[in-house]
């Protein structure tokens, strides 16, 4: 069982993805995926499961769409019982989702010669990838960017993804868009800064893997392997909580949300931080049917 990811605007305004599998029976593809809202009353409660679920992003608006392998599906009441899902097979695998409102939203396989899909509103239309696609992020239709594996990093222009040299020749595993004159990258060699000007490095990982960036509160942050949740300070990655490993930050509302295999957390003021765990998500799936492969 781990967790998988999450979104929204702080612990008690949030979804998440959680999974169960099992490596020990014959039964190919093992595995199920549930989506979960965190709720006003600090409880979470299970929305809706299926063995295709990869990843989830919820908009400015609400809406939450989830990535489910050879589909999408989203909705407007994404609650325990809110039913009013909405269902688009894509012909393509889809793993990761992103975007930027509910008429700019990025469905792709984050993988090799993996399609992409635009959803604009009312369609998903699919479109060119500009290369192994790991990341989104923008603050407008004007100002979003993508990164992924080859040292991509592309910006939308309206039609297409527009590619922008680089000199980085790992992957970048996540992207963060301030403005057109700040924006942070994480790439296996370290921290990366850019603007609508270019790209360059800031800083260099002497140890462990950057996982994730965001800013929040007016300070940088980077999930990192080896020091745990970070921020930015001049030229070096500080850590400040040490126990956390954030694969995904979501910094859109109050409270900054980390999320990594084994928990999701979020903070409301960069000191104390509150966690849903494994051992809570364990708890959620006990409510659920059996494990759809023993049915």
């Amino acid at each position: 069982m781990e967790s998988l990811t999450a979104s929204g605007r702080s612990l008690t305004d949030c979804h998440a993805l959680t999974s169960r599998y099992d490596e020990t029976t014959d039964v190919e593809g093992a595995y199920e995926a549930l989506v979960v809202h965190g709720a006003a009353d600090g409880k979470f409660y299970a929305v809706q499961s299926s063995p295709g679920y990869r990843d989830l992003w919820r908009s400015p608006s609400g809406r939450l769409y989830v990535a489910a392998f050879h589909e999408m599906h989203w909705s407007d009441t994404p609650t325990q019982g809110g039913g009013g899902w909405e269902r688009h097979r894509t012909g393509g695998i889809v793993r990761r989702v992103g975007g930027l409102d509910d008429t700019l939203v990025f469905a792709h396989g984050g993988g090799h010669d993996s399609p992409m899909f635009r959803f604009d509103g009312s369609d998903w239309v699919p479109l060119a990838s500009p290369g192994v696609v790991l990341a989104i992020h923008g603050t407008s239709p004007d100002l979003l960017y993508c990164v992924g594996a080859r040292g991509l990093i592309a910006r939308w222009d309206g039609v297409t993804w527009a590619a922008i040299p680089a000199s980085a020749m790992g992957s970048f595993r996540d992207i963060c868009v301030v403005s057109a004159d700040e924006m942070y990258a994480v790439h296996e060699g370290g921290l990366w800064q850019g603007s609508v000007n270019g790209w360059a490095p800031r800083l260099t990982a002497d140890h462990g893997t950057l996982l994730s960036v965001a800013k929040w509160n007016d300070e940088v942050w980077v999930g990192t392997t080896d020091r745990g949740l970070c921020q930015l300070r001049g030229e070096q990655l500080v850590s400040v909580k040490g126990n956390l490993f954030p694969t995904r930050l979501d910094a859109r509302g109050p409270a900054l949300i980390t999320a990594q295999s084994n928990m999701v957390a979020a903070t409301e003021d960069g000191s104390a931080y509150r966690g849903w765990t494994l051992s809570r998500a364990a708890e959620v799936w006990a409510q659920q049917p059996e494990p759809y492969w023993l049915r």
